[in-house]
């Protein structure tokens, strides 16, 4: 602090001795503000310094006051001094901001880093023996994200060692960091998806980061992907794609220590002023470039568009999602929650994409503003979700909305949370998981009449669904599949409940019955059938071995007698007996591997609980149907340690026995888009043996020799093959002739007949048939549109969302950007004439003649998405037209 007996004659006194002397102390010369008097330059701190020395004879602290308050301090002492800026770097900039901020808040919100690195440095011990009790003792605050916690504890229960070994490859320094996080990675998600298959293991690189630093903060620096971006922007550098930006981040933060933080003694002063005795002494500045980074760059959010802004892009970078969301309709009146402020979640595709039920993004007033994510149901059949989803699952809550009631996520998410983005996926990413499909299954169900389904025939070993886009080839699959596994013969279903067909289609995927995979450019031998991938082993060698690719895996899996009866039922009510009989109905059992004590009991469910008797005391629920899968197959599909350990007690004290029957099962292998990928080169040699005259046990069968496992090889003769082809990418005729002679073909073509709805005077059927007639004029029957396009079209918003999302964009790629041929198809209702170039459009060249261009013309699209009515040209007359007179335009009905 200045002391305030300095005056401005001390001052004038001070700049009086330094014209004389000089400044004396080079490091006193100013980086980036000068104190300007009569023409003069003056280093401002320096003055001040030199002034405090006048009036009291005694040389200062350097530490007692810093440069902004030295300029304020001049500033308010006299009008004649005035304090200018130099240019400053990005990096300067930042600086000068952060010392502003040491200043005024001398890090009491970021001082708990330094401390909690001191207290944990060194941690966890990759060779320590108590390495799962080292790591979850461990408090890393906010550092990492919070479902990257439990997860921590999750793992070192669970899979202790695997996890050690993680570490072990991650903190090895022998090896490139780029290396060491993706190995650490694959472990991780090896062991995490034994326990949770389909959802995200949370050790990102940001979780990295943090475990690096906490292990050698000499070396290493927390990290933020939000902050790392924005600094890239401010250098005007490209980031590094998803996964490889942490080792991009250190070279950058190195660059800003040694060029920028080094060299600036007066910020490190300030810096060392503010920590703690409890903190660490960061020697090598790692901490405090992050600290500045994410300090300055790191805003609070300051409108609803920034945060949408940020969600897409991490969105786009994610590859824990099984959907590619990006916004849609939004609309941003501000933070306040005063006025509707919001953004749909949408995927290219999906069914839950509408006005009906959608994904939603909003900022809503309840006690104050919050962020809120929803599933939203409006138009004409809201109600109808509300009476068929009987059950919620627990974070989630009907709320009142649009005289109907929507689903919500339970609890808003404050504004101004540091983890704001990955909280909106988090939700975003439950909501789907656990109702989207079943939304999806009510929005299909609800479509009358349903499409008819061809009869399989029995020697359609091999087909291929062909059409445009949206006929519903891989709706179709999943009846056929279904038929040819005999369903139709095994159960009464009901084959227009679209929820229960649905269900039980999931129901064989997960037995492994029915499997389905894309074919894509990428596809290859090695995916399909088999082929050599490297591992890492605990050495840090690389070893090959043969996988066996889809396709082998379930020819092997039809191959083998399957598995109908046991007697689980009748062991499970001994186990239940057991819990019944003994001393407060409870069971003490132990781990197998680690020999932990856990209580098991029954809950109202007639389900397992338990309770690990250890210090992190976990509690879960062991289900029946797990239970029942680990016995028939040894497969644990959840909390492992303790689903084995009741298993092996039901196996050791009750007489459990299968019996087997040898009967073979049809299986299915559908392959959507099988035109997208090289067919030849993916089936390889195989391609002869799918005939069905060349199947194992036949006559004329054929077995080959495969190239990686030298073992010999069959197709079976109940595996069936379902392709769909979408004929917009490639016709049918350009297909390999060896295929096509294999497959049986059947054509999936539009059906107008279908959309038999009607939004307000606009007949759907009669409008795609009309666009599709003029499409196969111009193009082919290979190009027209589906009718799933307007199956789901309950309004005219619904209709506009059709068009501009999904029609005009598949003209656009249909006629590769012609707009005069999209508007033969749209009329002028949807294209308008921009501009005629003629002559004038170029530059003055006599040695061309450039007539020939005199009627070239420009045409732009009518967006009705942002606008409602348009002032057009019709007819060569100004018209006013909105989305229902420009279809009326282009059905001639106007």
């Amino acid at each position: 602090m200045i002391p305030d007996y300095i005056n401005e004659s001390h001052v004038l006194q001070a700049l009086t001795q330094i014209d004389r002397d000089g400044i004396l102390d080079p490091r006193a010369q100013s980086r980036v503000h000068i104190l300007n008097y009569k023409g003069n330059s003056y280093p401002p701190k320096y003055v001040v310094a030199i002034a405090q020395e006048i009036a009291t004879g005694n040389k200062p602290n350097s530490r007692d006051y810093n440069t902004t308050e030295a300029q304020e301090f001049l500033k308010k002492l006299s009008p004649e001094f005035t304090i200018q800026s130099k240019q400053l770097s990005p990096q300067q900039e930042l600086i000068e901001r952060y010392k502003v901020y040491l200043s005024e808040n001398k890090l009491k919100d970021e001082l708990y880093k330094w401390e909690l690195v001191q207290k944990y440095q060194g941690r966890p011990d990759p060779d320590g023996e108590n390495f799962s009790s080292d790591i979850t003792n461990i408090d890393y605050s906010n550092l990492i994200f919070y479902d990257a916690v439990s997860i921590r504890d999750h793992l070192a229960e669970e899979f202790p060692e695997l996890y050690q070994s993680a570490f072990r490859v991650l903190f090895d320094e022998r090896i490139l960091l780029q290396d060491r996080i993706d190995k650490f990675q694959e472990i991780v998600n090896d062991a995490y998806h034994r326990l949770e298959p389909t959802f995200s293991h949370r050790h990102d690189e940001r979780t990295i980061a943090t475990f690096l630093t906490y292990y050698r903060p000499d070396l290493y620096s927390f990290y933020k992907n939000s902050f790392y971006k924005k600094y890239c922007r401010k250098l005007q550098i490209k980031a590094a794609p998803a996964g490889k930006k942490y080792p991009h981040y250190l070279e950058l933060s190195k660059s800003f220590i040694r060029d920028y933080i080094e060299t600036d003694e007066e910020l490190l002063d300030q810096f060392k002023g503010c920590l703690s005795d409890s903190a660490y002494p960061d020697p090598n500045h790692t901490i405090l470039a992050q600290g500045i980074l994410y300090r300055m760059l790191d805003k609070r959010y300051e409108s609803f568009t920034g945060i949408i802004e940020d969600l897409t892009e991490s969105l786009a970078e994610d590859t824990d999602s099984v959907r590619a969301y990006h916004p849609g309709r939004q609309e941003d009146n501000g933070l306040d929650g005063a006025k509707q402020t919001y953004a749909w979640l949408v995927s290219d595709g999906d069914i839950l994409n509408s006005l009906e039920a959608h994904f939603e993004v909003s900022v809503r007033k309840i006690k104050k503003a919050m962020v809120y994510v929803d599933i939203h149901f409006e138009g004409k059949r809201k109600k109808v979700f509300s009476k068929l989803i009987s059950q919620l699952p627990a974070q989630c809550e009907w709320i009142d909305w649009q005289h109907g009631k929507s689903i919500r996520y339970k609890g808003g998410i404050n504004i101004d949370d540091e983890e704001l983005i990955e909280k909106i996926k988090t939700q975003l990413y439950y909501l789907d998981a656990n109702l989207g499909d079943h939304i999806r299954n009510i929005m299909t169900n609800e479509i009358k009449p349903t499409q008819p389904t061809t009869a399989v025939a029995a020697t359609d070993l091999n087909q291929i669904l062909f059409g445009p886009p949206g006929t519903g080839k891989t709706y179709n699959t999943i009846d056929r599949a279904l038929k040819i596994i005999g369903e139709q013969k095994e159960t009464e279903l009901d084959w227009t409940d679209r929820d229960a067909v649905t269900r039980l289609f999931r129901e064989r995927v997960d037995e492994g019955r029915i499997v389905f995979t894309t074919f894509h450019q990428s596809m290859s031998y090695e995916d399909f059938i088999e082929g050599l991938k490297p591992e890492t082993t605990d050495e840090n060698k690389v070893v090959y071995h043969v996988r066996d690719g889809v396709f082998k895996t379930l020819c092997l899996q039809a191959e083998r007698p399957k598995v109908k009866t046991d007697n689980f039922d009748a062991i499970y009510k001994q186990l239940l007996n057991d819990i019944d009989q003994s001393e407060g109905q409870k069971l003490v059992l132990e781990t197998l591997v680690h020999s932990k004590e856990f209580t098991i009991y029954k809950n109202s469910k007639d389900n397992i609980r338990f309770h690990a008797n250890t210090e992190k005391a976990y509690e879960g629920v062991i289900r029946k149907d797990y239970l029942k899968e680990y016995l028939m197959t040894g497969k644990t599909l959840d909390w492992p340690s303790y689903t084995r350990a009741v298993g092996e007690y039901m196996k050791a004290k009750f007489d459990y026995d299968q019996q087997t029957d040898h009967i073979a099962q049809n299986y299915v292998l559908i392959i959507d888009e099988i035109n997208r990928g090289n067919v030849s080169q993916i089936f390889g040699e195989l391609i002869t043996l799918i005939e069905s005259d060349k199947r194992s046990g036949n006559k004329e069968a054929l077995s080959v020799t495969l190239p990686y496992s030298q073992s010999k090889f069959s197709v079976p003769p109940n595996v069936f093959l379902i392709g769909t082809m979408n004929t917009a990418d490639r016709s049918v005729e350009a297909l390999d002739t060896a295929l096509r002679r294999r497959f049986v073909f059947h054509e999936m073509p539009p059906l107008p007949e279908l959309v038999t709805k009607k939004v307000d005077d606009i007949d759907l059927g009669e409008l795609l048939k009309i666009i599709n007639q003029r499409i196969s004029i111009l193009l082919d029957r290979d190009h027209l549109i589906g009718h799933s396009f307007f199956i789901n079209v309950n309004s005219v918003d619904d209709l506009r969302i059709a068009i501009q999302n999904k029609v005009i964009p598949l003209l656009q790629e249909y006629f590769y950007g012609d707009y005069g041929k999209i508007g033969l198809v749209m009329g002028e209702g949807f294209v308008q004439l921009k501009t005629k170039y003629g002559n004038k459009a170029f530059a003055n060249f006599k040695n061309y003649d450039s007539s020939i261009f005199d009627e070239s013309q420009q045409y732009q699209l009518v967006d009705y998405s942002a606008k409602a009515v348009h002032t057009l040209i019709i007819d060569d007359a100004e018209v006013q037209v909105d989305l229902k007179q420009a279809i009326h335009y282009l059905l001639g009905t106007h």
